[in-house]
Formats: structure tokens, sequence, C-alpha cells
């Protein structure tokens, strides 16, 4: 019985990967060394930058910048945020003069 003849509908969808012993213990180690619970958010999340990178190549392709230049200064920040070296946000105010 399908999931919508028991009334219920699903929008997940299975994707295999096939992997080697040697890359799926890399994509896991990689995954663990940048805080990610799981190998499954690891996976999403370059995804998600892959998406993100395409989206910024795509808005930029008129700009002054090179879309190289972009993807290689996006890629930069993703790794320094996934690596934590990120100013909190309070300090991104210090040094800048009060308009009143």
């Amino acid at each position: 019985m399908s999931n919508q003849q028991r009334g219920t509908q699903s929008n997940v969808s299975d994707y295999v990967l096939k992997l080697d012993e040697v890359e799926a213990d890399h994509i896991a180690q990689r995954a663990k060394e940048r805080g990610y619970a799981s190998l499954m958010d690891y996976l999403r999340a370059l995804v998600a930058a892959d998406v993100l990178v395409e989206s910024l190549r795509d808005d930029w392709q008129d700009a002054d910048s090179t879309a190289d230049e972009i993807e290689t200064a996006f890629r930069e920040a993703w790794h320094e945020a996934m690596t934590g070296k990120v100013l909190p946000v309070d300090s991104l105010w210090d040094g800048l003069e009060d308009d009143e």
C-alpha cells in the first residue's frame, strides 16, 4: 500500500550515493571536522552551498568581478564561517562614528 493510499503524502525522495570505503571515510571525516551532527547534514550543506554559488554566479554575470573571483570569495567566506573564524555581531559597529 502506497503512502497516498494510506492517506499520507511524503515529499521525501531517497537517493543512493555509491562510494568506496575510502571516499566514504573521507567525507565522513570532513563532516566531523566541520562540526556537522551527521553526514546527511554535511551533504545537505554542500548542496546548499553549491546552489548558493550558482545563484551568485547568475546574479553577478554583469558585475565587475568575474564569476571565478566571486566563487573564490564565497568559498573563503564559507570556510571561515565553518571553521569559526567569525566576528561577534556587536563588534561590527566598533570604530563607526555615531550619527547623533
